[in-house]
């Protein structure tokens, strides 16, 4: 009798771990139905769903001076000051973030991801805003 009662219990036991392991394989994303909206002087210009691979995306915003690490500005072959009005955002399982502006203060890629609705990261400079956002 005890021997059939532990078969049960053991078989009992491995549906339950088969049913809890199929859920963690197969549970949706935490970040499923959410996006980030890149909007450039307040008209969007890029989509990113939350929950995709991680991949890196750049966008151009407003023109910015290219400033050297003392603050100064860099300076083209023909003494002109060089600018920029490219951003670049990343999407990997923490989320979305700025990992490189042009703008002075770099105030943007310092906030980290965002990845809860109403959630912003924005570079004045740049013009751009970026906003979880449900799909």
């Amino acid at each position: 009798m005890k021997s059939k009662q532990f078969i049960i219990s053991m078989a009992l036991l491995g549906a339950i771990l088969i049913a809890s392991a199929g859920g963690l394989l197969f549970k949706p994303s935490q970040y499923e139905g959410l996006m980030v909206v890149v909007e450039y002087d307040n008209k969007n210009v890029l989509e990113i769903p939350l929950n995709g691979e991680p991949a890196t995306f750049t966008v151009k915003g407003n023109n910015m001076e290219q400033l050297d690490e003392n603050g100064e500005p860099i300076l083209n072959e023909d003494g002109s000051t060089k600018t920029s009005n490219v951003a670049t955002l990343v999407r990997d399982e923490n989320g979305v973030k700025f990992v490189d502006s042009k703008c002075p203060d770099h105030l943007c890629e310092q906030y980290g991801y965002i990845n809860k609705v109403g959630e912003s990261a924005i570079c004045m400079p740049a013009l751009l805003s970026a906003t979880v956002v449900e799909e």
